[in-house]
């Protein structure tokens, strides 16, 4: 089987875990591809479990290939990142066009409420206009999807429940 990067995989048989002696993958697990050996054929496979992300290095057969889910973004959604050391810095972005997994967004500012010294809650101020970017999409095992913002971060999308904490220095 030709599996790639980001392909959407279920095990077919239990599997143990990559540096552990006891946890183990069921089989029936779904996970996606994160990197193909080109030398040996070898595949890393990546899964969500409760206890974290837990990884099997494995060969091809013993993966079936699934159907990637399909994502429900939207122009106008909004998605955010949270960054930084020492500061918690969160960045807005708004979809401007979707075609397949290639969207078209822009950033957006944010409306801040100082709680503390240097701190508080931010929500985004949709429809904020700025300079237009491209990105390419990614969609998880469950569907959720996500976009590298910068070249440290991804962006995920907003909830639009409660307000994102952030911090920072003058």
């Amino acid at each position: 089987m030709n599996l790639k990067k980001n392909d959407i995989v279920e095990s077919l048989e239990e599997f143990p875990v990559q540096y552990s002696n006891v946890r183990k993958v069921a089989k029936g697990t779904v996970g996606t591809v994160y990197k193909v050996n080109r030398k040996d054929g070898t595949i890393l496979v990546g899964f969500r479990e409760p206890t974290g992300n837990e990884y099997v290095t494995s060969t091809p057969e013993k993966f079936a290939r699934k159907e990637t889910p399909m994502h429900s973004v939207n122009a106008g959604d909004v998605f955010y990142c949270s960054w930084g050391y020492e500061q918690t810095n969160i960045s807005y972005f708004q979809i401007n066009s979707v075609k397949g997994n290639k969207i078209s967004y822009h950033e957006i500012r944010a409306e801040k409420t100082y709680d503390g010294i240097m701190c508080g809650h931010c929500i985004p101020i949709k429809d904020d206009a700025a300079a237009t970017k491209n990105a390419v999409l990614r969609v998880t095992v469950d569907g959720s999807a996500s976009f590298k913002a910068f070249s440290f971060a991804y962006a995920y999308r907003w909830s639009g429940k409660n307000p994102d904490f952030f911090s920072e220095w003058h």
